[in-house]
Formats: C-alpha cells, sequence, structure tokens
C-alpha cells in the first residue's frame, strides 16, 4: 500500500510541475479542449439581460463611414438612456479629440474667413456633446492596457473605482501591464466608471477568458465586465479575493465571480443569439421595442 502511494506521489510530481509551469503544448491543449466542451453543451439562456446596439453595416450605410461624429454617439446614448437600461457600457474608446468637431475643423482649415472661424470655434464641441450625454446616464467606458500605442506612466483618474482586498495580495499572481490608453479628460470625468476592456488572447487568437481585474504598474482596475455590473448595481467598489495560492475570485455588486490562479474569468458562453442584438441605425430612428432595453445592460 505504501508502495503504491509513494509511485503515485513519484508520478504526480512531474504533472505538477509540468502544470506550474504551463508550456505553450499544455496551453493549447486545455484551450482546445475548454472550445469542445463549450461546443458540445452550450450555456442555455431563457433570459436576455445583455443587449448590443451594434454599429454594423446597415448603420454605416445610413449614417456613413466610421468614426460617427461624436454628436451622433451622444443622441445614441440619449435614446438608449430615454429607455432605462440598468447601465450603458461604451467599449469604444475616445482618446484624442474628435476631429470632426467644429473647432477642430477651423484648426484644420488654414484659408478660411475669419469671421467663419470665430463662428466655428464658438460652436459647442463634439466631445462637450457626448460629455454631457455621458453625464446624463450609468455609463461605463473602456481603458485598454497594453494597447498598441499604450503609454508608460499613463495618469488615471483620482476618482477610479476602488477595488477592495481580501485575504492575501494579489499582485503577484496576475499579469502586470505598465502602458493604457484611456479617454480624454472630458469624457472620462463625466462617466460612472471606466473599465479594461483588454482580452487575454490565448492559443490561435482566440479570446476565451479576461482578466477580472487588471495590475497597471503596483494600481488595481476593475474590468468592463464588472464596473458595469458594479455601476448596475449602485456599489461604490469591486473587490478581489485572494490566498496562498492565488486569486480565488471577485466581487461586484451581490456577485462573486470564481477566477483562476492569475484572476482570469473564463466564461461559461451560449450560442448566438440575434436578440441580444438590436442595430444602431433602428435606435437613432426610434424603430425599436423600448422594452428591450429597460433595466437591461446596454
Amino acid at each position: 500500500m505504501r508502495r503504491a502511494v509513494f509511485v503515485s506521489l513519484l508520478m504526480m510530481v512531474p504533472l505538477l510541475g509540468v502544470r506550474a509551469w504551463d508550456p505553450w503544448p499544455v496551453q493549447e491543449l486545455r484551450g482546445r479542449l475548454f472550445d469542445w466542451m463549450q461546443a458540445i453543451e452550450p450555456r442555455r439562456q431563457d433570459a436576455a439581460p445583455v443587449v448590443i446596439v451594434d454599429i454594423n453595416e446597415d448603420s454605416v450605410a445610413s449614417l456613413g463611414q466610421w468614426p460617427w461624429p461624436r454628436n451622433v454617439i451622444a443622441r445614441l446614448i440619449d435614446t438608449v438612456a430615454d429607455a432605462s437600461p440598468s447601465v450603458i457600457g461604451l467599449d469604444i474608446l475616445f482618446a484624442e479629440p474628435d476631429r470632426m468637431s467644429p473647432d477642430q475643423i477651423a484648426r484644420t482649415l488654414k484659408d478660411i474667413p475669419p469671421e467663419m472661424r470665430r463662428r466655428l470655434e464658438g460652436i459647442k464641441s463634439n466631445d462637450q456633446i457626448l460629455a454631457e450625454s455621458v453625464s446624463n446616464a450609468p455609463v461605463v467606458l473602456g481603458i485598454a492596457v497594453g494597447a498598441a500605442g499604450a503609454k508608460a506612466g499613463v495618469r488615471l483618474p483620482d476618482d477610479m473605482t476602488p477595488v477592495i482586498e481580501i485575504g492575501d495580495d494579489p499582485r503577484p499572481f496576475m499579469p502586470g501591464y505598465s502602458g493604457a490608453v484611456s479617454n480624454i479628460e472630458a469624457l472620462t470625468e463625466a462617466s460612472s466608471g471606466q473599465g479594461v476592456v483588454s482580452f487575454d488572447l490565448g492559443s490561435g487568437g482566440v479570446a476565451r477568458r479576461f482578466s477580472g481585474v487588471a495590475r497597471l504598474d503596483n494600481q488595481l482596475i476593475p474590468s468592463f465586465a464588472l464596473e458595469m455590473v458594479r455601476v448596475a448595481s449602485g456599489r461604490r467598489e469591486v473587490a478581489v479575493h485572494a490566498g496562498l495560492a492565488g486569486v480565488e475570485g471577485f466581487v461586484s455588486g451581490d456577485r462573486f465571480v470564481p477566477a483562476d490562479q492569475q484572476g482570469h474569468v473564463w466564461p461559461y458562453f451560449s450560442l448566438h443569439r440575434s436578440q441580444r442584438f438590436v442595430s444602431a441605425r433602428d435606435v437613432l430612428d426610434g424603430n425599436f421595442d423600448r422594452a428591450r432595453l429597460q433595466g437591461a445592460y446596454v
């Protein structure tokens, strides 16, 4: 009996070593197994609490090429907000001033009469219009970490959502980033929250998981998903639970979300459902069922 136990333990040691090392073949196998399990038993959902306002081909054909002027985005947010959603998430980065804003056009055009330039500069900017719409609705903005064009040492807003640490320090277990891309100051100040939209692309460039909380230098920032749940619940903070073995999970609102050792959340995916989507063109035209957005995560 003792010999059998000894042999079993002896066999487990290299397996545990391989798991701790987690080389590429192990990651690839785990990813493929994850995909296979999702395919044979996708998540079943009767309700559709999340609604996606889709900037689809019909919307672009109707309203012009992307990016749209931000006064159009403002009108989109105003229309969605009128339907009383629980929260609105904008997973679009507005890192620079809107070049289609009247004041920006005035700076770009060199050979226009001084009177026309003064009039253009006197018109409220598209960024101001969008900031007003954002401030009047429960809007969460995105932050990209480790993205192309990310700047090291980016100063994040002082009123970032606090991440409460319960248990051990989670930072040694989490992947860290030194650069980020955020939104212009006017929009950041007007928003109800900001969350990380970046995904960890696994084998084959497939997004199977996301970090519940990202570590930017030494600061912890909630993910876009957790931040939307927090804003919808009316809470002020999110929390991360960690132990000696690593991250255990996160709390946002009244929900505990389990995570792996490094703080990655692996969603249980459902099949594509057309009921989740509404065209941005239809929203702007008023040609949509407002009840679909009421109380939803949009």
